[in-house]
C-alpha cells in the first residue's frame, strides 16, 4: 500500500512539474508575426473562434503578451485533463495517471502553451473531440452527443485544419457501420459540426486563396524525402530522448482503438502535409502520450521511474526557466530576452507620439504588435523622392527611397528616421 501511494505521489509531482513549466517564461520570447497575426485578428486565412480567445483575453487582462498566451497555457493545461479522461474511459486509473505524467512533461506540448499560436487551442480541441466521440458511442448518452457537436465545431472554427479529425471520424464511422449511417445519431452529429465551416470557407475566400497560394508547395507531399528530413530536423530539438520513447511506444498501438489511432495518425502527418519546417505542428505529437503511458504501465515501478525521470530531465534541458539554468539543449527562444521586448520603449519614444509610420523592408506582424503607431508597409507604396514622414527601415537598402533623412534612432535591426 505504501508503495502505492509513494509511485502515485511520485507522478503527481511530475505532473505539478509539468503545469508549472507551462506557466514559466511566458512573456521572456518576443512575440513572433504569426502569434501576433492571431493575437491581432488578422489572420484572413483562419477561421474566427480561435483568435477570437486572444482577443477576449486581451479584453479582460489588457494587450500583452501574457494575456494573448494565457489562453495557451490555459487550454495546455486543460489539454492534460482531457487526456486524462480519455484514457480512464479506455483503460484503469493506474494507466491514465501514468499517461496523464507523461502528457505533462511532454516538450512539445509545453513550448507551445507557453506562445499565442493557434496549435495548442486545436490539439485541446481534437482530443476533446475524441473524447466525446468515444463516450457518445459507447454510452449513446444526449449529453456526449451534445459536447460531441460543441467540440466538433469549435475545433473546426479555431483553425481550418480543424476540420480534418471530425471528417475522418465521420469516415470511419460510416465504414465501421458498412454505409449504415442515416439512422446513426453520432454520424448526423459530424456531418452538422462541419456545416458552419463548410458555410465559412465558401463565405470567406481568404481560405481558399491561402490553399491555392501555398498548395503543391508548403501544402502536399511533394519532394517527400526532403521533407521528412526537414520534419525530423524540426522535430528533434523540441523532443530529444521523447522521440525514441514515441517510436518504442508503437508497441502498443494494437491496444488503441481505431478512432485514437486517427488522431495519432493526424497529429503526425499535419506538419508533414502542411509544412514541415513549422515547429508549432509538434504541438500535436502530445497524443503521442497515450501509446507512451500504456507502454510505461505495462513496465516494472523502478524502470517506469527511471524513465519518467529521464523524461523531465529531458524537458527541463529544453525548458527549464531561464533565470535558473541553461544547456546546450535549451530552445532558442529562452537563450535570451527578444530584441522587441528589449527595444521596443525606445524605438517608440523615438516616434514620439506618431500616429502613422512607414515601414520600408521586411515587416510581419509583430512590428504591428510592438509599434504603438500605425504601421503602414512601404513596400506597397510608391515612395517618391520628395515624400515626407516618419520611417522605420528594416532594409537599409531602403535607405535609398528617402534621402537626406535625419536619423531618430539606430541599431543593427533597424532605423527610424525623419524626412
Amino acid at each position: 500500500m505504501m508503495r502505492r501511494h509513494l509511485e502515485s505521489a511520485g507522478l503527481w509531482i511530475v505532473i505539478v512539474v509539468g503545469v508549472a513549466l507551462r506557466m514559466t517564461d511566458i512573456a521572456f520570447p518576443d512575440i513572433s508575426t504569426d502569434e501576433a497575426q492571431f493575437a491581432l485578428g488578422a489572420s484572413a486565412a483562419q477561421p474566427p473562434f480561435g483568435m477570437a480567445l486572444l482577443r477576449f483575453a486581451q479584453e479582460i487582462f489588457g494587450p500583452s503578451a501574457v494575456a494573448a498566451r494565457s489562453v495557451s497555457v490555459l487550454l495546455g493545461i486543460v489539454t492534460l485533463g482531457v487526456i486524462y479522461g480519455i484514457v480512464r474511459h479506455l483503460f484503469d486509473r493506474k494507466t491514465a495517471l501514468i499517461t496523464l505524467a507523461v502528457a505533462a512533461i511532454f516538450p512539445s506540448h509545453i513550448l507551445f502553451s507557453r506562445l499565442a499560436y493557434l496549435s495548442v487551442p486545436l490539439s485541446c480541441a481534437w482530443l476533446a473531440v475524441l473524447w466525446a466521440y468515444l463516450k457518445a458511442t459507447s454510452k449513446r448518452q444526449s449529453l456526449w452527443l451534445f459536447l460531441l457537436f460543441v467540440f466538433s465545431v469549435a475545433a473546426t472554427l479555431i483553425k481550418t485544419q480543424g476540420l480534418l479529425l471530425p471528417a475522418t471520424l465521420l469516415l470511419g464511422r460510416a465504414i465501421e457501420r458498412k454505409g449504415k449511417v442515416l439512422r446513426d445519431p453520432v454520424s448526423w452529429i459530424l456531418l452538422l459540426s462541419l456545416v458552419p465551416i463548410a458555410l465559412y470557407i465558401v463565405t470567406h475566400p481568404g481560405i481558399a486563396a491561402t490553399l491555392l497560394l501555398y498548395g503543391g508547395t508548403m501544402y502536399g507531399v511533394s519532394g517527400f524525402w526532403s521533407r521528412m528530413t526537414t520534419l525530423l530536423i524540426t522535430w528533434w530539438p523540441v523532443l530529444l530522448l521523447a522521440f525514441p520513447v514515441m517510436i518504442a511506444s508503437l508497441a502498443t498501438m494494437k491496444r488503441l482503438p481505431w478512432p485514437v489511432w486517427v488522431l495519432l495518425l493526424l497529429g503526425t502527418a499535419i506538419g508533414l502535409v502542411l509544412g514541415p519546417g513549422h515547429e508549432y505542428y509538434t504541438t500535436h505529437l502530445v497524443y503521442w502520450a497515450l501509446p507512451i503511458g500504456l507502454l510505461f504501465a505495462r513496465m516494472a515501478t523502478p524502470a517506469r521511474g527511471l524513465l519518467l525521470a529521464l523524461l523531465v530531465a529531458n524537458t527541463c534541458a529544453i525548458l527549464a526557466p531561464h533565470a535558473l539554468f541553461a544547456t546546450p539543449w535549451t530552445h532558442p527562444l529562452y537563450h535570451e530576452e527578444g530584441y522587441w521586448n528589449t527595444h521596443a520603449d525606445r524605438i517608440n519614444a523615438a516616434l514620439a507620439d506618431a500616429k502613422s509610420v512607414i515601414a520600408l523592408g521586411s515587416v510581419g506582424h509583430h512590428v504591428r504588435w510592438y509599434v504603438t503607431a500605425q504601421v503602414l508597409v512601404g513596400n506597397d507604396m510608391d515612395i517618391a523622392p520628395s515624400h515626407k514622414g516618419l520611417f522605420i527601415v528594416f532594409d537599409r537598402n531602403e535607405l535609398t527611397k528617402i534621402p537626406q533623412a535625419t536619423i531618430l534612432y539606430e541599431d543593427e535591426t533597424l532605423v527610424v528616421a525623419r524626412k
